[in-house]
């Protein structure tokens, strides 16, 4: 999947979460939103996170495959627990867990598939091409449901 769906689609789930009072917006949180959206595609050159972590995104290329090591509940997980070790803080834990969980999610339904029990070979599939007709529809579907959201918690 694109960043923009990816992005979209957490964002939907993050204003959901404030609009129903589970969590209380604020910059902090949203940035350990966006970075748990992104962060699963820096082994990919290109991608926007990539771009923006060089020289480490270099070296990540060189010794990882894509949706391997990054997409797995394996790197969740400790990726996860680095944020809390760093912040101390249990809610940028679950936050980032969350949505960097829903990133894998995402792309379990798209035909390369990922490998959630890394380094076991065995991963699911679905049938969602990368940037062709039904992810431009889950795009747009998840777009017009966050402007409601939005209208909605204004």
């Amino acid at each position: 999947m694109l960043l923009r769906t990816h992005f979209i689609f957490n964002l939907f789930i993050f204003l959901l979460l404030l609009k129903l009072k589970i969590l209380v917006f604020s910059l902090p949180l949203f940035i350990i939103f966006f970075l748990a959206t992104c962060l699963p595609d820096i082994d990919i050159a290109g991608s926007f996170i990539s771009k923006k972590t060089k020289p480490l995104s270099n070296f990540l290329h060189i010794i990882t495959n894509h949706r391997e090591e990054f997409h797995s509940l394996l790197f969740c997980l400790a990726l996860s627990l680095i944020v809390f070790l760093i912040t101390r803080n249990i809610l940028f834990f679950i936050v980032f867990f969350v949505f960097y969980f829903l990133h894998l999610l995402l792309d379990s339904f798209n035909v390369s598939g990922i490998r959630w029990f890394w380094p076991l070979k065995w991963k699911t599939s679905g049938k969602i091409k990368t940037g062709r007709f039904l992810e431009s529809l889950i795009f747009l579907v998840f777009s017009f449901a966050s402007v409601i959201l939005i209208i909605l918690i204004i």
